[in-house]
């Protein structure tokens, strides 16, 4: 019977593994149209120009009263 002295978990290569099949899942995606990056950035971009916080929230107010973001 083999021994099993000294042998270690591959934990990082199982992460790594699933890194890269769902990066390949999202090309596929990508690829087959089901996900359109283009239009995903452009209504992230809208939706953070039209967002409802109060102009006093805004990174350049508070770095105009020297606190920092």
């Amino acid at each position: 019977m083999p021994r099993l002295v000294g042998r270690r978990s591959n934990g990082s290569l199982y992460v790594l593994s699933a890194f890269i099949v769902a990066i390949a899942f999202a090309g596929v995606l990508r690829y087959s149209g089901v996900i359109n990056i283009q239009n995903l950035v452009e209504q992230t971009k809208i939706r953070f120009h039209k967002s409802s916080l109060p102009a006093e929230f805004s990174i350049a107010n508070l770095l105009d009263k020297q606190i920092s973001a």
